[in-house]
């Protein structure tokens, strides 16, 4: 196993920097990038908050290939649907963890094995 990598925009909020070092402690590889915040010309809608991490995890994956035999995915976009494909030509297994309503039919498809983010909440669930 390689590890565990958390892609996520970074904040600068103290509750988030709290969750980050939780993270890093229980072994999870952070990967950051500011919040990018493109300012709307409608009033309406507000400003749009970007921060997409599909290039860096398309990148990662590819780069570690020979570094693992299973990638589990915890997305449902279909952008991914041809780094799946590439990764099982290259005997990987993937795993696509998502909730039912937020993944692409490709990404089903694609990977090896689809689970319900909702199955895995009795194991996941921070209970206070």
């Amino acid at each position: 196993m390689i590890g565990i990598r958390h892609y996520c925009p970074r904040f600068d909020d103290e509750k988030q920097d709290n969750f980050f070092t939780v993270l890093k402690k229980t072994g999870y590889k952070l990967i950051t990038k500011p919040l990018k915040i493109i300012s709307q010309l409608n009033i309406e809608k507000g400003d749009l908050r970007k921060a997409n991490f599909d290039v860096e995890i398309a990148i990662d994956a590819l780069d570690l290939l020979s570094k693992y035999d299973t990638l589990i995915l915890i997305s449902g976009d279909s952008d991914f649907d041809s780094l799946v494909k590439r990764l099982k030509k290259a005997g990987k297994r993937v795993i696509v963890v998502s909730s039912r309503y937020h993944i692409s039919k490709e990404l089903i498809d694609s990977c090896n094995k689809y689970i319900d983010i909702k199955k895995l909440r009795k194991y996941i669930e921070r209970i206070k």
